[in-house]
């Protein structure tokens, strides 16, 4: 049992606990800059499927078309039941808003007081004007949600990166911060973290991936709780956002390897049954939904499959033939990464920066790329991963294409750490201080752009 415990615990290292100061600046930087607005014209609201809310001064957010679905159901989320609803087969975003929404109530007065509403007059009016004025309630908890998600984000990089690092100082911590607001300084980020929306899942995920798949290859999924906790986060997860099922490879495979390879005879019986029970528990919450929506209606909307067309596609591709599907396929992936590129213009940079590091490390190159190696290993996978799950999916969208990079920069933090580590003071200072300067530069040039709005 001793020695199953030191397998599935992630070795202790450096804290890089200042890192959280600076990240948590940034962020609030970041997240204030882009609230100045609206940014979208008034007149292309309908272009970009927003619409403007003026706030005071000089702030203002232009809210994603679908943000008066997410905060209509959140202060009711009995309407997820009604026929035909769009976000039926997505409730767990909803009904977590739902119930952070009860002691935010007095908010209405606020915002009545405060004369707040956005104006849509183009298209359904009933629907779209006075939003936020309707459902003011609602929209401080899933603005809530979104900066959690980006500050979970960060905790799993910065937990990975504690597990290369060689020392705990102020050009670590720094190098740790800065490649950590590559995170959230993108433009999925500057498009929705002000609107109710799920798109922060498309950056919390792929890298929560990363810290399963490097768990789960250290021999965590032995553990009945790791397996517990994983296939519950999974399973909820689905309900909110189908990119959860991404972490299902992200611990499987990693897991198999470890049953046939590495796992004593004794161990694999275990291993089996936690493997299963992760499935269970990743297929179960989904599931009790499926069928309460099921006895409670009558009938299961799926916009996935009904409206969106999305993923019955393969099927009306594998009826013309197999050769069609791999073309399709082909096509699809080869969109979403000429999407994603116009996205990693700051990665790349970051990712050129840390191989001079390397390269600088001299004799100790070897050494940083054996520390870090695991971590760009697992990066990668999850990438690929990623891709491959909205190849499938075939909607092809920038967002949904920016979801693929969050694992590279985790790689590239990785080795980053890796690298400081090994350098002379000014050395690491020198580095530490250009991912800075990257880092900020990307950051205003979110903030000032025009766009993206989609």
């Amino acid at each position: 049992m001793a020695d199953e415990r030191e397998v599935a615990t992630v070795p202790r290292r450096p804290a890089i606990g200042r890192s959280w100061i600076a990240f948590v600046v940034g962020l609030a930087a970041l997240l204030l800059g882009l609230l100045v607005g609206p940014r979208v014209p008034n007149d292309r609201q309908n272009e970009f499927g927003v619409f403007n809310v003026p706030l005071f001064g000089p702030f203002g957010v232009s809210l994603s078309i679908d943000s008066t679905d997410f905060m209509r159901f959140a202060r009711d989320p009995s309407r997820l039941l009604e026929p035909h609803n769009i976000r039926q087969s997505r409730p767990g975003l909803i009904l977590v808003a739902g119930v952070l929404t009860l002691p935010f109530y007095p908010m209405r007065y606020l915002v009545v007081w405060l004369g707040l509403r956005g104006e849509r007059t183009d298209i359904e009016p009933q629907k779209m004007a006075n939003s936020l004025l309707d459902n003011a309630p609602a929209y401080l908890p899933y603005i809530m949600l979104n900066v959690a998600a980006l500050v979970l984000s960060f905790h799993f990089f910065r937990k990975i990166c504690a597990t290369v690092a060689t020392r705990s100082d102020v050009a670590t911590d720094l190098t740790v911060a800065s490649i950590g607001l590559l995170i959230v300084a993108n433009d999925v980020v500057k498009a929705f973290v002000w609107s109710p929306h799920t798109q922060m899942f498309n950056i919390l995920v792929p890298i929560f991936g990363v810290y399963a798949v490097l768990r789960s290859w250290a021999g965590a999924a032995r553990d009945r709780r790791f397996a517990v906790w994983m296939g519950l986060a999974t399973g909820l997860g689905m309900t909110a956002y189908w990119v959860f099922a991404v972490l299902v490879p992200c611990l499987v495979l990693p897991a198999l390897i470890d049953l046939v390879w590495r796992a004593s005879p004794g161990e694999r019986l275990r291993l089996i049954g936690n493997i299963g029970l992760f499935l269970v528990l990743a297929a179960a919450p989904m599931a009790l939904w499926y069928v309460f929506v099921l006895a409670s209606t009558g009938d299961f909307h799926a916009s996935e499959t009904r409206d969106n067309v999305m993923l019955i596609w393969m099927f009306d591709a594998l009826s013309v033939g197999p050769g069609a599907l791999a073309a399709r396929l082909f096509d699809n992936a080869h969109v979403l990464i000429n999407q994603a590129k116009p996205q990693a213009v700051a990665i790349a940079a970051a990712a050129l920066l840390t191989l001079l590091a390397v390269i600088a490390t001299a004799g100790r190159s070897l050494a940083v790329l054996r520390r870090a190696g695991g971590v760009v290993i697992a990066g990668l996978f999850v990438s690929v991963l990623v891709l491959i799950f909205y190849t499938c999916v075939g909607w092809l969208v920038p967002r949904l294409a920016y979801a693929m990079l969050p694992p590279l920069i985790v790689a590239i933090g990785a080795l980053a750490v890796a690298a400081v580590g090994e350098l002379p003071p000014y050395g690491r200072r020198a580095l530490a201080s250009a991912y800075l300067v990257l880092v900020l530069a990307q950051m205003v040039f979110e903030v000032v752009k025009d766009g993206p709005w989609y």
